[in-house]
């Protein structure tokens, strides 16, 4: 004996199933430690059964099995989010019915792992819905592309409509800003956000848009520019800072106190357009041929 502690032996099978539920991080540290560790990380098996294992299969809603004929074509889902009284995760289902002048809601619980109906339809008026969606506080929030706020309280499971006034501006898309939503618009060569406090529409921040501050310093000598064809408002930063992203998919962050801007490019960050991107950490090498 050398007087050194060793590692008590572990059966392979028990170690797989102890990885199996670890996150990348520390699987990406343990590889170090001996060969063996390092190969069953590396093995493609283990990467497919570790990536597959933090999804649930959720089975297709009660309306959707019976009356498919009946249903539109397009997704019914209208958003997923968190309960915090209930603590379960909720997936809604909105249904636009064909020749129908009214919507099916069903409400899928993770904790059940079972649909229902619920009798707080969906308001009919408000079929078509911008993609982006805003989930804070329980409450599920899509912008209506007649300019509403279509919000569903997870608590008692109601739909609220807050429509946005005609004075905000053109093409309103739904953000998130701090503990609420807001409403990102534009007027003429300015973009302005506005805050839903208490059920009003309050404004509070203005700036030049993208295009007036891009496209007559450098696209001027080019012929016409139609508007927002620059580029997208992603956020305001902590500092006051404006970033877009632009079509080609580089950032431009405009300081509005010294008037200036910068670009940049991040080769990292994918482009996806409005649509926000929800990703897993996973050990998925693009070496790996996926069947």
């Amino acid at each position: 004996m050398d007087g050194r502690s060793k590692i008590p032996y572990l059966p392979g099978d028990i170690v797989n199933s102890i990885f199996l539920k670890l996150p990348v991080k520390s699987l990406s540290r343990f590889k170090s430690c001996c060969k063996s560790w390092h190969c069953c990380v590396d093995d493609a098996d283990f990467i497919k059964s570790h990536l597959l294992g933090k999804y649930k299969l959720i089975p297709n809603s009660l309306l959707s099995q019976k009356n498919k004929n009946r249903c539109s074509t397009t997704s019914p889902i209208f958003g997923f989010a968190y309960d915090f009284v209930a603590e379960d995760y909720k997936v809604i289902c909105a249904h636009y019915l064909i020749n129908e002048y009214f919507n099916v809601v069903e409400v899928y619980s993770i904790k059940n792992q079972c649909w229902r109906t619920i009798h707080n339809t969906f308001p009919p008026s408000h079929r078509y819905l911008d993609n982006n969606q805003v989930s804070l506080n329980g409450v599920i929030h899509r912008m209506s592309l007649n300019r509403a706020v279509i919000s569903f309280h997870l608590v008692d499971e109601k739909f609220i409509v807050t429509p946005v006034p005609r004075t905000c501006g053109e093409r309103p898309t739904l953000h998130a800003l701090g503990d609420g939503v807001c409403v990102f618009t534009t007027v003429g060569e300015e973009n302005l956000i506005w805050s839903l406090e208490k059920d009003r529409w309050n404004c509070i921040n203005k700036f030049p848009t993208l295009d007036s501050l891009i496209v007559m310093s450098y696209w001027s000598l080019i012929g016409d520019v139609t508007p927002n064809t620059v580029g997208i408002f992603l956020f305001v930063k902590e500092n006051g800072n404006i970033l877009w992203r632009r079509y080609d998919g580089s950032f431009i962050e405009y300081g509005p106190r010294k008037n200036e801007y910068t670009e940049f490019k991040l080769t990292q960050v994918p482009y996806f357009g409005r649509t926000t991107a929800l990703y897993v950490e996973s050990l998925v090498s693009l070496k790996i041929s996926w069947d």
